[in-house]
């Protein structure tokens, strides 16, 4: 991939961490989340699964990406009550 005209994706490496993402928009998003769930994981007791959806839904999906159709979009709201 990092050899193709256009390559469809990057990959960045941080410390023990690589991330293979199609825009720097998403690997910022990427390892937002991935910090975020890490101190989650970090409470004792663990928090509710409401609590966990609550603070990852509050990390800002970039605008950038939810304006295209070519990227996912942020975490979907929860079915079950």
């Amino acid at each position: 991939e990092k050899g193709a005209q256009e390559p469809r994706f990057d990959e960045y490496r941080s410390g023990r961490h690589i991330l293979i993402a199609l825009h720097p928009d998403l690997k910022g998003y990427a390892q937002r989340l991935g910090q975020q769930a890490d101190k989650l994981s970090d409470e004792n007791p663990l928090p509710a699964t409401s609590r966990v959806i609550e603070v990852l839904r509050s990390i800002t999906f970039p605008s950038l990406c939810s304006t295209t159709n070519r990227f996912p979009s942020p975490i979907p709201p929860s079915t079950r009550d």
